[in-house]
């Protein structure tokens, strides 16, 4: 809750205040497994953001019908896997910047 309050510059009172409405509604099961989500998140070393950013970014590609699986599958597959790997590339790059 500290690290919330720290990034939002909401009280650690209103902090609590919020949390515990929201797993009134939610229920415990929900929340927990949202608690899990976000410290998986954490542990690989990226925030809560560029975690949304990148699923925004998977859409964006499946929508163009590029999709993760495409790469693996196709590894045998040279002038394919050279242009899924360039795209990749450059979205990786933008991703960092």
């Amino acid at each position: 809750m500290n690290q919330i309050a720290k990034e939002t510059r909401i009280s650690k009172g209103k902090v609590h205040y919020i949390i515990k409405g929201w797993k009134n509604k939610l229920g415990t099961s929900s929340t927990d497994k949202i608690t899990e989500f976000a410290q998986a998140v954490n542990r690989s070393g990226i925030t809560i953001k560029q975690c949304a950013q990148g699923f925004r970014m998977t859409n964006i590609l499946k929508k163009l019908d590029i999709r993760y699986s495409d790469v693996i599958d196709d590894e045998n597959h040279d002038e394919d896997n050279n242009n899924i790997n360039e795209l990749i590339f450059f979205i990786e790059e933008i991703y960092k910047l």
